[in-house]
């Protein structure tokens, strides 16, 4: 299994519980009444109601191996300086500019080399730097943003403080610290900004606080928030910055707006808004900062604006949702308002 996607094998977008079809002009509004949530990170707080996305442009749409065409995209990453878009696939990552028009490939057959990949499932950019998760290598592959090799962590699969089985996502924070889930060993892996291991969250399976079934997507929060997507789980864990857990978003298998069917991925906006793919419910799932339902993207499975087949990375960049729909070998980019 390389990846989380494999942990299961519109113009619509899906309103509150059920589905609508989106106004002409594309997008939704979500308006509910919610109830902030409770915990160390949230309060009584007034939160946004109300979500709209607004389809904007798609890169690839169809399989292959051409400049803009994929083969089962899984990760984006967006480099924020210059807008470039970061795609992986198979045994590659695509570069686009931020018009989606093709720059370059970095990668041209599946190996372990320095300049090779086999079966990556993430990308990041931080620091001016691109992070690979090369999940069939068992590394985390750090590069330049222009594909040169620049140090690897990890390598050899086990459950070391170096090892890896299934690394699935892997993200830097704001000090550089690298975090890194370790999919099969149901761990979060975190090192510093010169790759020396640090510390552990996880590596028990299981559904209590601290243990995993298979972690997905991880992301950190300016104040050192960590979110972890419990894939088999079907729930996100929340720790702190000292690793103690806080939390937790789902945990029971649905389509209610507090549910999950195999979340994938996460990202989170300048806000703190929480962003995180459904490979079964074929959505992007919306929630504010203190954990209350916002809204969704998605929920019909097809090939049209708005819907997704399997989708698997996201990022967030100012006020756009990039997303690795798969199956249908694209990228769906999106604008978004909250009121």
């Amino acid at each position: 299994m390389p990846k989380v996607l494999p942990i299961v094998a519109v113009l619509a977008v899906m309103l509150i519980a059920g589905c609508a079809s989106a106004p002409p002009e594309g997008g939704g509004n979500i308006s509910e009444n919610v109830t902030p949530g409770g915990g160390e990170l949230g309060g009584t707080v007034s939160a946004p109601t109300q979500f709209n996305a607004t389809y904007l442009m798609t890169i690839g749409g169809t399989y292959g191996s051409g400049p803009n065409s994929f083969q089962a995209p899984v990760g984006v990453a967006i480099d924020p300086a210059t807008g470039k878009i970061y795609v992986c696939e198979e045994f590659r990552v695509k570069i686009y500019g931020s018009d989606g028009e093709y720059i370059k490939t970095i990668g041209s057959s599946p190996g372990k080399s320095n300049d090779s990949f086999k079966g990556p499932s993430e990308v990041e950019i931080a620091g001016g730097k691109l992070y690979v998760a090369d999940t069939e290598n068992a590394r985390i592959q750090i590069l330049d943003l222009d594909g040169n090799y620049i140090a690897t962590i990890g390598g050899t699969a086990g459950s070391g403080n170096y090892d890896f089985k299934d690394p699935n996502d892997v993200f830097v924070d704001s000090s550089g610290n690298v975090y890194v889930t370790d999919g099969e060993n149901n761990r979060v892996q975190i090192y510093d900004s010169n790759q020396k291991y640090v510390a552990t969250i996880g590596g028990t399976a299981g559904s209590g606080d601290y243990s995993f079934r298979e972690v997905g997507g991880v992301a950190v929060d300016p104040a050192g928030n960590i979110y972890v997507v419990d894939a088999f789980n079907n729930r996100i864990q929340i720790f702190n910055s000292n690793r103690e857990y806080v939390a937790t978003i789902g945990g029971t298998t649905g389509l209610g707006d507090y549910e999950f069917k195999s979340p994938n991925n996460i990202a989170l906006d300048s806000a703190g808004r929480i962003f995180i793919t459904e490979l079964t419910n074929n959505r992007v799932h919306v929630f504010n900062p203190n954990r209350t339902y916002l809204g969704m993207i998605g929920g019909v499975s097809g090939r049209g604006n708005y819907e997704f087949k399997a989708p698997t990375g996201v990022d967030v960049v100012g006020n756009k949702i990039y997303v690795a729909d798969r199956y249908n070998n694209r990228v769906q980019i999106f604008q978004y308002t909250v009121s």
